[in-house]
């Protein structure tokens, strides 16, 4: 079962949305082709990058999780920022959401359990009318915070995802192939970091520890101590990631 997010990791998620250019190099390509629709479906929504930026651009939203914390750190977020369009929340598994259909759809790194499943997918194609946009892990290997010489002192290996990325573009183009118009593949760049003005070093270490499941918190201050830059004035922790984009047109 998937481990709740603690509440500093939830505030280091909107800090880190407020002050990276995550979700902004994916949103700024799919609000191009979301010309005329009205409602999207963010899938594993988690906190919700992707239902923000599309309630800021006035869309309805069907945000689904698994999760009831995301979803209301989600809605206390939506009261907060007063947006423009109107967010229905789904506490289900993805399978057993009932949904409107939408005029498109984002899964973003949210394909454990159902929602990659290839009745996961296929739901996905058949409640999207327009588009569905999937976002996957470039690196097999979940190695955040440039924390690879981390690992490499520690010596153990560090965690990886299901599946390699070309797999899972290949199981999401089998999912949309009787639907499919046009699909597209980008591999992009950003960095999901976290400014440290709010956080001692120390305190840093001990949310990476807990985020990362490393139990190493001297290291790491260390490790804090050596990455980290200054970015638009502020002490930044980097975090470049990179991801592929998989864009499906129906």
């Amino acid at each position: 079962m998937m481990r709740d997010w603690s509440d500093q990791e939830i505030d280091a998620y909107y800090e880190g949305l407020v002050h990276s250019d995550y979700p902004t190099v994916f949103w700024e390509r799919m609000l191009l082709l979301l010309e005329g629709c009205k409602v999207i479906n963010d899938i594993g929504c988690g906190p919700g990058a992707f239902a923000l930026k599309a309630l800021e651009a006035g869309l309805r939203v069907q945000a689904v999780d698994a999760n009831r914390k995301n979803l209301q750190a989600l809605k206390a977020k939506v009261e907060e920022q007063q947006l423009d369009g109107k967010c229905d929340f789904f506490h289900h598994d993805w399978l057993e959401a009932e949904v409107d259909e939408a005029d498109a759809s984002v899964a973003a790194y949210s394909f454990a359990g159902s929602i990659g499943s290839p009745a996961g997918l296929m739901k996905i194609v058949n409640t999207s009318r327009k588009a569905a946009f999937f976002i996957i892990p470039y690196e097999l290997e979940k190695m955040e915070f440039l924390s690879g010489p981390l690992y490499k002192q520690l010596g153990i290996m560090p965690p990886c995802f299901s599946k390699p990325w070309p797999e899972a573009v290949a199981e999401i183009l089998a999912a949309c192939h009787a639907k499919l118009q046009q699909a597209t593949i980008d591999v992009l760049e950003y960095d999901f970091g976290i400014p440290l003005h709010r956080h001692d070093t120390h305190a840093c270490a001990l949310f990476l520890s807990r985020k990362m499941g490393l139990e190493a918190v001297e290291l790491l201050e260390e490790h804090i101590e050596k990455i980290k830059i200054v970015r638009n004035g502020s002490t930044w922790v980097p975090n470049p990631r990179k991801s592929v984009l998989v864009t499906c047109l129906f």
